[in-house]
């Protein structure tokens, strides 16, 4: 699906997933809002956060901090990506993904399948979503077209 200009859809994010597909079919150039609405959380074995904005960890979670997905964000920030399909395995880390609790404007590079996901560990090569096993919960994301103008609120701090 594509949105028009002005347009929005709400998608649902799985903590437990690799990527979650928005169904939304996106082309260089286009911006989107992706906005969290407050009150939502989700699970990193226990660990309680709130999206869109993700957490530094605890001394463990920083020893290991090499295995994030995107070592620059924090653990379970919400990230964007643009993928060339949607449920595909994909690369780790793909490129031009963006940390969306540091930046809630989705400025679109290539085209491809909007995704969303939690920064999370990759496991090792024989299993790399290991780690995407041990979330839980979900959350609503609203989405919306938004090009020229765009009052894009910035994400409320955590």
């Amino acid at each position: 699906m594509r949105l028009a200009p002005g347009h929005s859809c709400t998608a649902q994010v799985e903590a437990a997933q690799w990527q979650s597909p928005t169904g939304l079919q996106v082309a260089p150039g286009e911006l989107y809002c992706v906005q969290v609405p407050p009150g939502q959380v989700w699970h990193d074995l226990g660990r309680r956060n709130t999206p869109p904005h993700g957490e530094p960890g605890n001394w463990l979670m920083r020893l290991f901090s090499g295995l994030k997905r995107h070592a620059g964000s924090d653990w379970f920030s919400l990230m964007a990506a643009v993928v060339p399909q949607a449920g595909a395995d994909g690369p780790p880390a793909p490129p031009g993904a963006q940390d969306l609790g540091r930046q809630p404007l989705l400025r679109i590079g290539q085209a491809g399948a909007l995704v969303l996901y939690p920064n999370d560990a990759v496991g090792p090569p024989w299993a790399p979503r290991w780690f995407y096993d041990n979330n839980t919960g979900r959350i609503r994301v609203g989405v919306q077209r938004c090009d020229g103008d765009c009052a894009c609120p910035a994400a409320p701090p955590a």
